[in-house]
């Protein structure tokens, strides 16, 4: 990766981090540019402390130092080379394979700096040690977990402050990707209420997987998040008893059904393609419960998705679509039930996957991502409109493996698609020179920064205090943002988006770039409100060239003020700011 690259499109956030006051960073299993991140001194000494000014310690991903030898830049049958190769590269507390002991012996070698070991190693210290002051450890010491543990659940990690920041946090970072004909919000049932509701997905009962990959294990089954999984929610509010049993539950008399469905706890595409005897049969009964009146069920909802231990570390998937098992049930449910009902799909990822199929065929999807301790209270808040999902994508959805990378901020190629014309599949005969594929869409199923939500909004009347600004200088963007729909009652939020496209530059620049947004909050029934962004020059314009200077160049810049991604790009629709130094 080109040092311009790593600069303008992956140090920001590291930057950002630190300028923000992080006391900690963790070097990355990887390699760059042939050198293994916990050996390289440049990017730990020169670029995150001279450039960045970071200013407290580096620490080692688990067992990293020891793998130096794996990457063959370090001699396995000598560990005190490897300990030595992190130490002088800047990474000051080793985790776990204990080789930093060994340097004990070696304290007068001097390293590659002229310093000795016993200086770099009393350097690291004195970070440590630094970090360690600043936050008070040295005041009120450590938390001892082993002591009143009982008592931390419901005094610390379980209040209902805490409870309530979770579930806050579930509902403003769901984000809705479809919602046919306002499938949702569905409206909350009530005594004398006919409708008869089918959940289905044993992730619906399993904490781990609505906690997701490196949660904390929780050990108290009354303060856990099983007290808020979504069967629990509905034993809770509508006093169906469907958590009771792992098994199939039969009718219990009220107006909720659950069937777990697939039972494989590592439910994923085996090696040989084919689903496992116990999921057939366990789908079957779920089908044919759904068979036997295709009418019963006035909305069924299927919480599908990837579980925790195909989420976080050392789980890459080849095939992105959701597992077998479950791509191929969501498919016979919406076969086999009456086209009146509605399917909604809670999708509970840590990723993008393939759902291009679903979002084509059923009526609603919440994405989740991994919904936390209040799982089933924000889930069901949003399901029945006493809460709106407000999150945005962080990342585009991919309409197949083939489209992968596909992001926004790419740059472009000397015959990038016309305008208008992306969201096509083209004829090769006439369209065959442009950057394209012969079989796919060019743009993504769901952009970076989409989102739904329960109402319409519009921006307008956006403007800019000033037709030219200076480099160091500052400037204000101006706007409207009108809510409308049937939901107005609701509070909810949108999220402005400010992109920025320069027209000309020394190196070839992205052609859209996320540089600010302002989340807007709407309470019940305001239906109009004013904003103002002001940005500075230097972070909306600048970028490290091609000597790795801090620039802003004079020139065109076009600003858009949208809702998401997609709609920034054409130049008609951008605000034109010269910039002059």
């Amino acid at each position: 990766m080109s040092w311009y690259k790593l600069h303008n499109e992956y140090l920001l956030p590291y930057k950002a981090a630190i300028e923000a006051g992080a006391y900690t960073t963790m070097s990355s299993f990887n390699l760059l540019n042939g050198v293994p991140m916990h050996a390289y001194r440049e990017v730990h000494e020169d670029i995150i402390r001279g450039m960045f000014g970071f200013r407290g310690f580096t620490v080692s991903d688990y067992g990293a130092i020891m793998e130096l030898s794996h990457h063959n830049v370090s001699d396995a049958d000598h560990p005190e080379n490897a300990a030595m190769q992190g130490l002088y590269a800047g990474v000051d507390m080793d985790m776990a394979d204990g080789y930093y002991d060994k340097l004990r012996k070696y304290k007068d070698v001097v390293l590659p700096n002229g310093r000795t070991v016993e200086d770099v190693v009393n350097l690291s210290c004195k970070r440590v040690l630094k970090v360690k002051q600043d936050i008070g450890l040295f005041e009120h010491g450590g938390l001892a977990l082993t002591e009143d543990r009982d008592k931390l659940w419901s005094t610390v990690w379980f209040t209902d402050e805490h409870l309530e920041v979770s579930r806050q946090a579930a509902i403003k970072s769901s984000v809705l990707l479809v919602n046919k004909d306002n499938t949702l919000p569905l409206t909350a049932p009530a005594d004398g209420d006919d409708r008869e509701f089918l959940l289905i997905g044993r992730m619906a009962d399993f904490p781990d997987d609505l906690m997701g990959s490196w949660a904390g294990l929780y050990l108290d089954p009354e303060m856990t998040p099983r007290q808020h999984t979504i069967t629990r929610e509905i034993d809770l509010r509508f006093g169906c008893k469907l958590a009771d049993s792992d098994d199939t539950i039969t009718d219990t008399g009220c107006n909720w059904q659950y069937r777990k469905g697939w039972n494989q706890i590592y439910d994923s595409t085996p090696n040989d393609g084919e689903l496992d005897d116990t999921d057939i049969a366990a789908n079957k009964e779920v089908l044919d419960l759904i068979k036997a009146d295709p009418k019963r069920f006035n909305t069924i909802f299927m919480v599908v998705g990837e579980s925790f231990v195909q989420n976080g570390e050392s789980t890459a998937r080849a095939h992105l679509e959701l597992p077998l098992t479950q791509a191929q049930l969501v498919k016979d449910v919406r076969t086999a039930a009456d086209p009146a009902t509605k399917l909604v799909l809670i999708l509970n990822i840590g990723r993008p996957n393939i759902i291009t199929w679903e979002a084509a065929n059923v009526d609603a999807i919440l994405l989740t991502w991994a919904p936390g301790s209040m799982a089933g209270p924000a889930i069901f808040d949003m399901v029945f409109g006493a809460a709106v999902p407000s999150g945005r994508l962080p990342v585009s959805f991919p309409r197949s493996e083939g489209q992968i990378p596909v992001y926004h901020s790419k740059r472009p190629s000397g015959r990038m698609m016309p305008t208008g014309m992306e969201d096509g599949i083209y004829n090769p005969l006439t369209d065959k020179f442009f950057s394209r594929y012969l079989d796919e869409k060019v743009v993504p199923l769901f952009p970076f920064g989409f989102g739904l939500s329960y109402n319409q909004f519009e921006i307008s009347d956006v403007s800019i205090d000033k037709e030219t600004v200076t480099g160091d200088g500052t400037f204000t963007i101006s706007a409207t943002v009108k809510r409308s729909g049937d939901h107005l009652d609701l509070a909810e939020g949108e999220v402005v988006q400010v992109y920025i496209h320069q027209a000309t530059s020394t190196m070839s620049p992205p052609v859209k770039k996320l540089k600010e947004f302002q989340r807007v909050e709407f309470a019940s029934k305001d239906t109009s409100k004013s904003i103002k962004i002001t940005m500075n020059a230097a972070d909306a314009f600048g970028y490290y060239n091609g000597q790795l200077n801090y620039t802003v160049e004079e020139g065109t810049y076009y600003i858009y003020v949208v809702h998401d991604s997609s709609e920034a790009g054409d130049i008609k629709n951008g605000i034109v700011v010269k910039v002059k130094n």
